[in-house]
């Protein structure tokens, strides 16, 4: 039996609101523990003054680039002992002499989470009101939404799938598409995409999210496998001015993932040599950075079957870490990544390390 909220007896009213306020007082507790590690690890790491500082979400167990800190912290020492470390909600009363800002969020921020987005919003202007550089603002965040990303992308010199956002009549007019279409969240790096191939997957697809339409994109469908079989996904980060390669992934399944790569030794080689080489289209990709307004993006991109490029989708807060599994030669190649955000966040600062 369903019953409707004014049927709730007084008890088990009573017992949710204990219910919620012990889950409030807990995710405030693990909260402080947190801090109390970083305001640790900050006494020990940060020796000179002006600040660089990074902020991760209240609700991660550590901070998205810890692997960049450690690295930074042998290869790199002198900057990162400028490092400190905090977590949202922030309060610059702890931070002084802050020359560059970096939040590590999950983007976007606006649309994800009001309240965050308020208290970053004036974070950042209290900060550039004291004349610390903002890398990657919350707000060209925003940019990251699937319909607004590929409008701002078109025009750089790349092909970019068409994508729509679904409306009421999705299920008629399929927005413009035809089957096969990709349908994916509308922000966000890979979970829940899927492809629909006839009306059939169509109609199931669509009991499931009719009620939420409003989070959901279509996307059209790009064939990009090989004539080998496989499917393959470039990876290019930029970061300022600068990039390089990144990782390319072979898989047999039209959506390439980490998991289901290829790994054997032809793979491994052709790899090796995309990323040993300079990408020739570094320009159409610094170009598309600058047109989402993103100072750091990683971008997956393939070939269609004439050869053009065709740019997926770009990540304002890409994975950076060394793969699981990966080959002892691939480890170079991610820690050219490393120097590279050193390198950048060394230069905007107007420190020398």
């Amino acid at each position: 039996m369903s019953y409707l909220p004014d049927q709730i007896s007084p008890f088990a009213r009573a017992v949710d609101g204990l219910v919620w306020r012990w889950n409030g007082w807990q995710k405030n507790r693990q909260l402080e523990l947190w801090r109390q590690r970083e305001r640790r690890e900050n006494r020990l790491e940060y020796k000179q003054s002006p600040s660089i500082l990074f902020v991760s979400e209240g609700d991660q167990q550590d901070h998205f680039y810890r692997c960049l800190l450690e690295w930074m912290a042998v290869n790199r020492p002198q900057l990162r002992e400028h490092v400190r470390l905090d977590r949202l909600p922030c309060n610059l009363d702890d931070h002084d002499d802050v020359a560059l800002f970096h939040a590590w969020v999950q983007d976007p921020v606006r649309e994800r989470d009001p309240k965050l987005w308020s208290h970053l919003q004036q974070l950042e202007y209290d900060l550039n009101s004291r004349g610390a550089q903002i890398v990657q603002p919350s707000e060209v965040l925003s940019n990251s939404e699937r319909v607004t990303m590929m409008q701002r992308l078109n025009g750089v010199g790349a092909r970019v799938p068409v994508t729509v956002a679904v409306g009421s009549d999705f299920q008629q007019t399929l927005g413009g598409l035809s089957l096969p279409i990709i349908v994916r969240p509308c922000f966000g790096h890979g979970d829940g995409m899927q492809l629909l191939k006839t009306k059939v997957d169509l109609d199931g697809w669509w009991l499931q999210v009719k009620r939420d339409l409003s989070q959901w994109v279509a996307i059209e469908y790009i064939d990009v496998r090989n004539a080998d079989g496989y499917y393959r996904k470039c990876r290019y980060l930029v970061v300022g001015d600068a990039g390089l390669p990144r990782h390319l992934m072979m898989s047999k399944n039209w959506e390439v993932r980490p998991e289901d790569r290829i790994r054997n030794a032809d793979a491994r080689e052709e790899e090796l040599l995309f990323l040993a080489k300079p990408v020739v289209e570094a320009s159409i990709f610094d170009a598309a950075a600058k047109a989402l307004q993103f100072d750091v993006a990683a971008f997956d991109y393939s070939y269609d079957a004439d050869g053009a490029l065709v740019i997926w989708e770009a990540n304002p807060y890409p994975d950076i870490s060394l793969p699981e599994a990966a080959h002892p030669s691939r480890s170079i190649f991610v820690e050219r990544s490393w120097a590279l955000y050193c390198d950048y966040y060394a230069e905007r600062a107007g420190i020398n390390a």
